[in-house]
C-alpha cells in the first residue's frame, strides 16, 4: 500500500532502524520536553547523547529532592536509635 496524502503522513512511517529523530528538534522544543520531567530523569538524560549533555544545565529551575537523588537502599535505612 503506498503512501499518499498531506505531509503529517511522513510522521507515520517506519523509520530505519537508529535514526535518531528527537535529537533533530530545536532546542528550545527539547527544553519544554524536560521540564515536564521529573528532576532525577531531566538530569539523566544528559547520558544519552552529547547533544543532550547541555540541556538539563539549560532549565530554568529543578526541584531537588533528597529522596530522588539517594539510591534506594537508603529509603530503607532504619531511624536512629533515641
Amino acid at each position: 500500500m503506498a503512501w499518499t496524502g498531506s505531509g503529517t503522513d511522513r510522521f507515520l512511517r517506519r523509520q530505519p532502524a537508529g535514526e535518531d529523530r528527537i535529537s533533530t528538534l530545536p532546542d528550545d522544543l527539547l527544553l519544554l520536553v524536560l521540564r515536564r520531567l521529573d528532576t532525577r530523569t531531566a538530569l539523566g538524560t544528559g547520558v544519552l547523547s552529547s547533544r543532550w549533555a547541555s540541556l538539563p544545565r539549560e532549565l530554568p529551575a529543578l526541584d531537588f529532592s533528597v529522596g530522588d537523588i539517594l539510591p534506594p537502599r537508603y529509603h530503607q535505612m532504619d531511624p536512629p536509635p533515641r
